[in-house]
């Protein structure tokens, strides 16, 4: 499955769906379950639904391991959420007995529940600034794409940083990963690296450090912290961290990692859309001849899966709109395809953001600022993050699951003064605390 995502060869897809043949039968709850979604891929809706019946009556769901489960809305995923591999697109009564399915094992629930902590209460951010940034020079070690070199279009952060930096004063220049050997022996005794850990790697960036002279600053970025920590302890990332002039990462709550609150060098200021100004004026034009029809527009794999039950209830509901994308090779540069990916962003006036994922975390993504920066309304499920940088209710709108959402489209669709005021409020915020000028005054702080 993992191949599919990546969307290598429709055979890969082909042979998932001749597994999923081959399990039908009734000898586990699981293969139960197979079996039925198979019968609502071949649209034989009557047999789907007596089959779904008995299962509830058994009360099978209650029998499946978690891991099952996750194969399930998988599969689904698989099937119907690949855009350039699926010959059919998911219909609405194939929809609303795939909605009940996901009911039957526990929605939005099953993802959360069993992960999600308390949340603890959290603040605006006030984030050090200086008044002056003296000129720079930045070297940014970053991925050239999302996956590997000819398998997915170029990563668009790496050209975000760039175009971010030289818009607040600095000059700036972007290398792959592979050119760090060549970056470490050129670089001024006065410029900064940056350093994509994610990618790079604990190890590798630590003997790139240990060869820079000791004037050249350093900012590590990782774009999110809890998945990098699920194979760190702290006393690596600590020691990482020492090494750093800043340590640049977010996660769903700092509260959840009070560790990070510890090192005196770290931040989780937001990433600024990083496109020239013209650019953002003109996807803000956008938004103002766009209709008022909730839009999400973004990709649904293992690791977002529970976005495949928000798309189920679009189309059986029909309040929102979902613009399935992918990491494919699109042929355009990295600027180019941010720009054509902004387009459709902003062909709604109200962007949807999911950006829980299947461990039952809650990661900020892009879109949170893509949205708020090009005023449009963002309408955000549970994550504390997006509380830290925005106010919910005057900048942007937040719901708790799949029940919470309806309502609260529903009370946007009836007072679309609401969703002008809050746009208009949130992107005013971003260009008072979060833009490149921003962004480069904060990082002088720590300089």
């Amino acid at each position: 499955m993992k191949e599919i995502y990546k969307l290598k060869a429709s055979a890969a897809r082909a042979t998932v769906i001749a597994a999923a043949d081959l399990s039908r039968n009734t000898d586990s709850p699981y293969k139960s379950y197979v079996t039925l979604i198979c019968l609502i891929k071949e649209r034989r809706f009557d047999i789907a639904s007596q089959w779904l019946e008995s299962l509830e009556a058994a009360n099978a769901h209650t029998k499946l391991a978690r891991q099952e489960a996750l194969d399930l809305f998988e599969l689904v995923a698989v099937l119907w959420a690949q855009r350039e591999l699926v010959e059919e697109t998911l219909d609405r009564d194939q929809a609303q007995l795939l909605k009940r399915l996901f009911v039957y094992l526990g929605g939005s629930r099953f993802f959360y529940d069993a992960a999600r902590k308390p949340e603890a209460a959290v603040s605006l951010a006030s984030y050090a600034s200086t008044d002056y940034a003296s000129p720079r020079q930045i070297e940014i070690l970053f991925r050239r794409s999302w996956w590997g070199e000819g398998e997915s279009r170029p990563h668009e952060i790496g050209t975000r940083l760039v175009n971010a930096f030289e818009q607040g004063g600095w000059s700036a220049a972007l290398h792959g990963p592979d050119d760090s050997e060549g970056v470490v022996s050129g670089i001024r005794p006065d410029s900064i690296l940056f350093l994509d850990l994610d990618f790079i790697g604990i190890a590798e960036c630590s003997m790139i450090i240990d060869r820079l002279p000791a004037s050249v600053q350093t900012i590590g970025y990782v774009s999110d912290y809890h998945y990098f920590r699920q194979t760190l302890d702290f006393a690596k990332v600590k020691n990482l961290a020492s090494g750093l002039s800043l340590f640049w990462t977010s996660t769903e709550d700092p509260a959840q990692h009070p560790e990070l609150l510890t090192l005196t060098n770290w931040t989780d200021f937001p990433l600024p859309l990083g496109i020239k100004e013209v650019s953002r004026q003109k996807a803000i034009s956008n938004r103002s001849a766009a209709s008022n029809q909730p839009l999400f527009v973004g990709s649904i794999e293992r690791t977002c899966l529970p976005r495949i039950i928000y798309l189920a209830d679009s189309i059986v509901e029909g309040q929102m709109r979902f613009d399935i994308s992918s990491h494919l090779i699109d042929n355009l540069s990295a600027e180019a395809s941010y720009e054509r990916y902004l387009d459709r962003i902003t062909q709604s006036k109200i962007n949807l953001n999911f950006g829980g994922r299947y461990n039952g975390t809650t990661i900020r993504t892009g879109r949170i600022i893509e949205t708020i920066a090009t005023s449009g309304l963002l309408v955000q499920d549970h994550c504390p993050l997006s509380k830290r940088w925005f106010i919910e209710g005057e900048h942007f709108v937040g719901f708790h699951d799949e029940h919470d959402l309806p309502h609260k489209l529903e009370g946007l669709r009836s007072n679309p003064q609401q969703v002008l005021k809050i746009s208009s409020e949130g992107c005013k915020y971003y260009e008072q605390h979060y833009t490149p000028q921003s962004l480069v005054r904060h990082i002088s702080a720590f300089f």
